[in-house]
């Protein structure tokens, strides 16, 4: 954990001071879908101690949590720019399971930018 938490960049440090001073729960969904993923793992692991990390991967890659809670979760709550710098921080950490979390971020990024270029039309 002290490695991580050193590893943060100035940047980093920024975001999360606004992600927290925010008034919304985002940090709180964040930290939960977090929290939800490691438990899922974990007791895949548990029920089955000799699963490869590409099963791991197709099992979550199914799951409700990413067809359906990282989606809501970054959706209410991410701003284009911090969506761009979850999405910077995955490819420099090259996170276990990127696979899935890359394509649901991807998707919410391009859904922002949508919205941006649709409320520049309306008015």
């Amino acid at each position: 954990m002290g490695e991580t938490v050193d590893s943060l960049s100035e940047k980093d440090i920024t975001n999360l001071k606004i992600a927290l001073e925010s008034n919304s729960t985002s940090g709180f969904d964040m930290k939960r879908l977090l929290d939800h993923t490691w438990l899922i793992v974990a007791e895949l692991r548990r029920l089955n101690p000799g699963i490869s990390e590409d099963d791991i991967r197709v099992i979550m890659s199914k799951s409700n949590l990413v067809l359906r809670d990282i989606t809501v979760a970054t959706s209410n709550c991410m701003s284009e720019g911090l969506v761009a710098h979850v999405l910077d921080r995955v490819r420099v950490l090259r996170a276990d399971l990127d696979s899935w979390i890359l394509p649901a971020l991807e998707a919410v990024r391009w859904r922002h930018q949508l919205r941006g270029r649709a409320r520049q039309l309306a008015h």
